[in-house]
């Protein structure tokens, strides 16, 4: 989370606990900044509304950060998306590949998905990628495939 992602969301912990003097602390800022450093904004923020609904009282730094995953590096498919469930299954797709598409994906001077991902690049910027090559509306081989002809 970024220095002005937590400036927005210490605002929130302060719309939601008005009452709260340690809201007007620096120091209490400084170290919960420090504890959500790791975070996507938008979980803690989700996180500390979730709590503010069954809450009255100001959270301890680690009843939220308890309730969050380290932020994913740069180029990772859920890094700062509004898609982030769809991780799970373009990773399950990606190790469906066939070796004889990933020969014709490497033909078009592309990387597949598995190896463009391991050099850092995003899921979106591959995907710009292959559509560039493959504008005919051509996909993913292996993805759109029955089951039962990937055998």
């Amino acid at each position: 989370m970024t220095s002005e992602e937590f400036g927005k969301l210490w605002i929130l912990m302060g719309n939601l606990f008005p009452a709260s003097p340690k809201t007007k602390s620096k120091n209490n800022r400084i170290a919960w900044a420090n504890v959500l450093k790791p975070y996507l904004f938008e979980d803690a923020a989700e996180a500390v509304t979730a709590w503010a609904r069954k809450n009255k009282f100001f959270p301890d730094p680690t009843e939220i950060s308890s309730q969050l995953t380290e932020e994913e590096p740069r180029g990772s498919i859920r890094r700062r998306s509004n898609n982030a469930w769809m991780a799970k299954y373009i990773h399950q797709n990606a190790a469906r590949i066939t070796d004889e598409d990933a020969e014709e994906i490497h033909a078009a001077g592309l990387l597949t998905w598995g190896e463009a991902e391991k050099q850092g690049m995003s899921f979106r910027d591959w995907s710009r990628k292959y559509r560039e090559k493959f504008p005919d509306g051509k996909t993913w081989p292996a993805y759109h495939r029955k089951p039962e002809e990937l055998k």
